[in-house]
């Protein structure tokens, strides 16, 4: 009375063992991968973002107010009405408008007043370069003077 029960040996069972565990390994790998690939992406598209917002607040603070100056020794710089006002800070890698902090690696900064460069004082224009992620940006604004800036 000899049956013949079907099963898998030991040695069948080790190498279906050992081939899950490496085909483990290889997804846990690639997973790694892909997750700082993404980490980078997630990066970049926030420096993108961070760059973008400055670059439009400082171009509707520039068409807003009518008067803008540089203060050296406090390093900002300051867009005025008869109304109100803003400040732009500029401290180590970030730029501080009221609640908004703006992180920016800020590589230079140029003002200018009627087509001339300058370092403090009134200002008309003004150039940023900055470094994100190996990428350089550049933000250049102007305000044309009207009739009444120009008289005084």
């Amino acid at each position: 009375m000899k049956t013949k029960i079907k099963a898998f040996t030991l040695s069948e069972m080790l190498v279906v063992l050992l081939l899950t565990a490496i085909v483990v390994g290889i997804a846990f790998s690639i997973l790694s991968l892909v997750q700082r690939q993404m980490g980078g992406i997630q990066n970049t598209l926030e420096d993108g973002s961070r760059f973008r917002q400055l670059k439009q607040q400082a171009a509707i603070d520039i068409n807003t107010f009518q008067k803008f100056k540089f203060i050296k020794k406090d390093s900002a710089l300051v867009f005025s009405h008869p109304m109100d006002s803003i400040v732009y800070k500029f401290e180590n890698k970030t730029i501080i408008r009221h609640a908004d902090t703006f992180k920016v690696n800020l590589n230079s900064f140029k003002l200018y007043y009627n087509g001339i460069e300058t370092s403090e004082g009134k200002i008309d224009a003004f150039k940023l370069n900055t470094l994100q992620n190996g990428y350089q940006r550049q933000i250049f604004l102007y305000k044309l003077q009207d009739s009444e800036t120009l008289m005084h």
